[in-house]
C-alpha cells in the first residue's frame, strides 16, 4: 500500500466529522475530552475499548472516534479488524447504508479484502439501514469468496427486506429458513409477527406465531411469545374479524391469560365468532365478562342468537332471546333478524318454531319481539292468512299482547279491503302506529261501508292540521279521494261533522271547493237523469223560444 493511499484512506475515516451539523452533538465542557483521554491511555487499553464497545448501542461515535485516533495520532495501519468495528457499529442509529457502501469502497480502494466476520455484520448493519443494492453486493461478494451466510445473517437479509417495505420477499426469505430448517431467532419472529399484524396481513401473521410456537428454536420457555404478542395478535384479529386466527390465538391462552384482555377485544371475539356460528366461543367469552364483574347487555346476547339462527337452532336462538329479555327486560326486533332469515330460507321451519316458542313459554316470559319475528316470516313465507293465523293465537305463544309492529305487517300484508277494515276496526290506535299511511286508506273502507263514526274517529285520531304560522309540515292525512267520498255521505247524511273536515283540509292546502262544486254538479245530473226533470225543462225552453222569439 503506498503512503499516498494510506493518506487518502486516513482522510475520509473519520466519518463523524462528515455527519449534518444537526446530528452532531455539542461537547459537555464539563466532561473531559475524550481526544485527551484516549492520548493519555495504553494502546492495548484502547483496543480492549473497541471490544467493549462491539455491538452495543450508540455506539458508533465513540468506535469512529477511537479508530480515528488510532490511524491519526498512533499511527495505526487500517486493517481489515479496524474496519471490521466500523461495519459493526454501522448497525447503530447513527450508521447508514451510504456509509457502509464508503467503507467497502475504501477497502477496495486499499487491496482490503473484507472478513467473513465484515460481510455479517454488514448484513446486521443494512437490516437496520436497508439498501436494496448494497445488500445484494455484500452478498454476491460472499457468494464469490465462498463465505455461507449463517442463520442470524439469513435472519438479517429478512429483517433487511422487511425494513425496506418489501413484504413479500421478506416472508418468502424467512418461509425459505423455516422450510430448509435454518433456526430462527425468537425475536425475529416478533418482529415478523407484529409488523404483518399492524399492516393487516392477518393470516401471515398467525401463521408465523404458528411456525414460531412449532419450531424446534423455539421450544424452550424462553424463546416463548412474550403474552402482550398473543393479546396484539388476538385484538387483531378479533377486529378484521379473522375467524381461524381469533380462534387458534384464544386457544393458546391459558383462561388466566384471557381474564386480562380488555372488553373491546371480548366483544370484537365475540362478533366474530357469531359471524361463523361458533357458539361455544361466543358463549365463553360473554361468560369471562360475566366473571370478571360485567353485566352482559343486549349487543352481548343478539350474537349467540345469530350464532343459533344462523345454522337453523331455532329453538336455541329463541331461547337466548328469552333469557336475555328475562336478565334486562329488552329484547330489541333487530335481535331476531338471524330467525327470520332462517325461516325465510327454509319456510318448513316455521311450525317447529311456533311449536318451540309454545314450549319455552312454560319456562320464560316470551318477548313479543319472539312472536313478531314469526308474524314477519310467516307473511314473507306463507302469506297473510298464516300470519293472521297466528296473530289470532298469539296467548297460545305469549303473554304479551301484540304490539303495533304485529299488526304492521298484518296490514301491509292484507290485500282484502274488507279483511284491512276489520283489523284495523279491532285496534285503531295500534294500527294508527303501526302503520299511518294504510290506517288513513283503511279510512276510505269505512265510509264505502257506511260506518261514518268510524271514519271520523280515525280522522281525529289522525290530529288536527298544524297552525300555518308555526311553519309545521302536517303529517300524512286522508287521500283527495277519501275527503270528498266522506264529504259526500256527510253530506247526505246531514252530519254537521263535515263542516270540521273541510276546516281540516283547507288548513293542508287540499282543494275542496272545487271538490264539492264537482259533487254538486254531478249530484244535480244524477237527479237529472233520475227524475227526467232535464228533458222537461228542455222541451219548455223550447216552446218558449218559438213563442215568444223576441225574447231572443
Amino acid at each position: 500500500m503506498s503512503t499516498k493511499e494510506l493518506e487518502d484512506a486516513r482522510s475520509r475515516l473519520v466519518p463523524v466529522k462528515d455527519e449534518p451539523p444537526a446530528r452532531q452533538r455539542p461537547r459537555d465542557p464539563s466532561k473531559p475530552d475524550p481526544i485527551e483521554a484516549l492520548r493519555a491511555a495504553p494502546e492495548a487499553a484502547v483496543y480492549e475499548a473497541l471490544e467493549v464497545l462491539r455491538g452495543q448501542p450508540k455506539s458508533f461515535e465513540k468506535v469512529a472516534t477511537i479508530i480515528t485516533h488510532l490511524v491519526t495520532d498512533r499511527d495505526a495501519e487500517l486493517s481489515p479488524a479496524l474496519y471490521e468495528h466500523l461495519v459493526v457499529a454501522m448497525a447503530d442509529v447513527q450508521g447508514s447504508a451510504a456509509m457502509l457502501a464508503q467503507l467497502f469502497a475504501e477497502m477496495k480502494e486499499l487491496h482490503l479484502a473484507p472478513s467473513p466476520a465484515i460481510h455479517h455484520a454488514a448484513l446486521a448493519a443494512l437490516a437496520v439501514h436497508p439498501d436494496y443494492i448494497v445488500r445484494n453486493e455484500v452478498l454476491a461478494a460472499m457468494k464469490q469468496s465462498w463465505t455461507e451466510v449463517n442463520p442470524e445473517a439469513d435472519g438479517h437479509v429478512a429483517l433487511g427486506l422487511l425494513r425496506d417495505g418489501q413484504f413479500e420477499l421478506a416472508l418468502d426469505k424467512l418461509e425459505s429458513m423455516i422450510d430448509n430448517h435454518v433456526p430462527v431467532q425468537p425475536w425475529v419472529y416478533d418482529i415478523f409477527i407484529f409488523m404483518f399484524a399492524q399492516r393487516g396481513f392477518v393470516e401471515e401473521a398467525v401463521r408465523l406465531a404458528h411456525s414460531k410456537a412449532h419450531t424446534t428454536a423455539a421450544a424452550d420457555d424462553a424463546a416463548e411469545s412474550p403474552l402482550s404478542m398473543w393479546h396484539m395478535l388476538l385484538d387483531v384479529c378479533s377486529q378484521a374479524y379473522h375467524y381461524e386466527g381469533t380462534r387458534y390465538v384464544w386457544g393458546r391462552l391459558y383462561e388466566a391469560d384471557r381474564y386480562a384482555l380488555p372488553e373491546g377485544v371480548l366483544l370484537n371475539i365475540i362478533n366474530t365468532a357469531a359471524r361463523h356460528h361458533d357458539f361455544e366461543l361466543v358463549t365463553n367469552a360473554n361468560k369471562l365478562i360475566a366473571q370478571r364483574g360485567g353485566k352482559l347487555q343486549a349487543h352481548h346476547y343478539e350474537p349467540l342468537i345469530d350464532c343459533y339462527g344462523g345454522v337453523g337452532d331455532l329453538e336455541g336462538a329463541l331461547r337466548v332471546l328469552c333469557i336475555m329479555f328475562n336478565a334486562i327486560s329488552v329484547a330489541p326486533y333487530a335481535s331476531a333478524r338471524s330467525i327470520y332469515e332462517w325461516v325465510k330460507k327454509e319456510p318448513e321451519s316455521l311450525d317447529s318454531a311456533l311449536e318451540a316458542l309454545a314450549a319455552l313459554k312454560k319456562e320464560y316470559k316470551i318477548p313479543i319481539a319472539a312472536l313478531n319475528v314469526l308474524v314477519e316470516a310467516a307473511v314473507e313465507t306463507h302469506g297473510y292468512a298464516k300470519a293472521l293465523e297466528i296473530y289470532r293465537n298469539a296467548p297460545h305463544y305469549t303473554e304479551a299482547p301484540p304490539n303495533h309492529v304485529t299488526v304492521r305487517y298484518l296490514l301491509q300484508a292484507c290485500e282484502d279491503a274488507e279483511a284491512r277494515r276489520m283489523l284495523v276496526a279491532e285496534d285503531p290506535e295500534l294500527a294508527l302506529k303501526g302503520d299511518r299511511q294504510v290506517f288513513a286508506d283503511v279510512i276510505f273502507e269505512h265510509v264505502m261501508a257506511g260506518d261514518l263514526d268510524m271514519a271520523y274517529k280515525c280522522v281525529e285520531m289522525l290530529g288536527d292540521a298544524p297552525d300555518p304560522e308555526t311553519g309545521a309540515k302536517p303529517e300524512a292525512w286522508i287521500s283527495q279521494q277519501t275527503l270528498l267520498v266522506l264529504v259526500r255521505k256527510s253530506l247526505d247524511a246531514q252530519d254537521e261533522r263535515v263542516w270540521w273536515l273541510v276546516e281540516q283540509a283547507e288548513k293542508r292546502n287540499m282543494d275542496v271547493q272545487t271538490g264539492i262544486a264537482k259533487l254538486m254538479a254531478s249530484f244535480a245530473e244524477q237527479v237529472k237523469r233520475t227524475t227526467g226533470l232535464g228533458e222537461e225543462t228542455g222541451g219548455l225552453e223550447d216552446d218558449s223560444d218559438e213563442r215568444h222569439p223576441w225574447t231572443s
